[in-house]
């Protein structure tokens, strides 16, 4: 039978990941997976033995959300090995802590100017990226992944072939969008955006540098709940507000950002209070 670290290596090989993904899930593995469970064997996982492991990483200090992150990829190592045929026995239970993390700032669109124009000063490239997120509606990882060969400028499209929810995504490019792409353009096997000093290596995080702009902007002054600070990820849910503001049917909004489901995007429905009551004052019209 095989142990944890020799299904987290069968894991990796034989899943199709985004080097974005492929990077945050060693990085996982490395630092709260394995010297935990170096060279225990699957079949001598139990549940209890989860919910040990579960008190150790909450012991350590980290959020619920964090613990969910590391329970979740356990999860799918063990099934993974399951499904190639290296282990036969049980999959133990996993209890997930319950988390509330879900984001609802965005930027107002006078924010968004003042933070693209700090960002142009101390980055042409970051303020590119982030007009292109904010444009799309694109993670950071999903940038970092760009190739020339992505880019079809006579559709005006990003075509996208490993997102988070495994589809393949095609993102229509506006004006704005179009222009970064443009002024960016590379061949087709070449990395669009990469680190300054090799043009071979994708960013694997966000630079410092747009959390400078955001404190230099002001945008966090006095927020203490990580839930409402402004960052990367913020440009994301932003394209999606504004969209749902402008009156966007949540479906339209759902398949631009690549959600797996509408009602992952639901959130955002709070945004249009006025969508309910003009469907509704349309039958009444209809009456008179």
């Amino acid at each position: 039978m095989v142990n944890l670290d020799e299904a987290w290596n069968s894991y990796l090989s034989t899943r199709e990941l985004s080097l974005t993904s492929f990077n945050r899930d060693r990085s996982r593995y490395t630092v709260h997976l394995q010297q935990y469970w170096h060279g225990k064997r699957l079949e001598s996982i139990k549940t209890a033995d989860i919910i040990a492991y579960t008190q150790h990483l909450l012991n350590k200090g980290l959020n619920a959300q964090t613990v969910k992150l590391c329970l979740s990829q356990m999860r799918r190592i063990i099934r993974r090995a399951k499904i190639m045929g290296l282990y036969d026995g049980n999959i133990p239970y996993f209890e997930m802590p319950k988390v509330d993390s879900i984001r609802y700032r965005y930027l107002e669109k006078e924010e968004a100017r003042i933070l693209l124009s700090e960002l142009r000063v101390m980055s042409e490239l970051w303020h590119d990226i982030a007009v292109l997120s904010l444009n799309t509606g694109m993670r950071a990882g999903e940038i970092f992944s760009l190739r020339g060969e992505n880019v079809n400028f006579f559709q005006k499209t990003i075509i996208l072939n490993i997102t988070k929810s495994g589809r393949q995504r095609v993102i229509p490019l506006n004006n704005s969008a179009l222009n970064v792409m443009i002024k960016h353009k590379k061949s087709p096997s070449k990395l669009i955006f990469h680190q300054i000093s090799s043009p071979n290596t994708p960013f694997i995080k966000v630079s410092k540098i747009f959390k400078c702009a955001v404190d230099k902007c002001g945008l966090n002054s006095g927020v203490s709940d990580n839930r409402n600070r402004v960052v990367f990820h913020t440009l994301r849910h932003t394209f999606a507000s504004w969209l749902v503001q402008d009156g966007e049917p949540i479906y339209v909004v759902s398949k631009l950002l690549g959600h797996g489901s509408v009602r992952v995007t639901e959130r955002y429905a709070h945004l249009a209070p006025e969508q309910g009551r003009t469907a509704v004052d349309r039958i009444s019209s209809c009456m008179i």
